[in-house]
């Protein structure tokens, strides 16, 4: 982890972490993973995604994530700012091309949270 500032940290996560730490309901800030912040998934937006990453493997052998998942942290739980399709895109490689997925690592920006009103 690299420090920002006294609130923000960024650092670089496995997908395989990343998914489990948004899966997991005791690491959660809210029961979903992003509370009611997110907009609700743009199916065609996420299908888009999909084959982006589908055809970027197939022109380099791997997945790309060059975009930043931001995260609040607030008393040891996470919730998701931005990202919510991304984090999509990397669940369903990680369930379709697991060998190669595994190997996708996310910049991510930790937001910590004095008190829960600044989500």
């Amino acid at each position: 982890m690299l420090p920002v500032s006294n609130v923000h940290v960024m650092c670089v996560l496995g997908a395989q972490e990343l998914v489990r730490l948004l899966d997991t309901v005791e690491q959660r800030l809210f029961k979903s993973q992003a509370g009611e912040m997110q907009r609700n998934l743009d199916s065609q937006h996420l299908n888009e995604l999909k084959q982006y990453q589908q055809d970027y493997k197939a022109a380099h052998g791997e997945y790309s994530f060059p975009s930043t998942i931001f995260l609040a942290f607030y008393q040891g739980r996470f919730a998701l700012l931005d990202g919510q399709h991304r984090v999509e895109t990397c669940r369903f490689l990680l369930e379709t091309d697991p060998a190669v997925a595994r190997g996708i690592q996310i910049a991510t920006s930790v937001i910590r949270l004095r008190t829960l009103s600044e989500y």
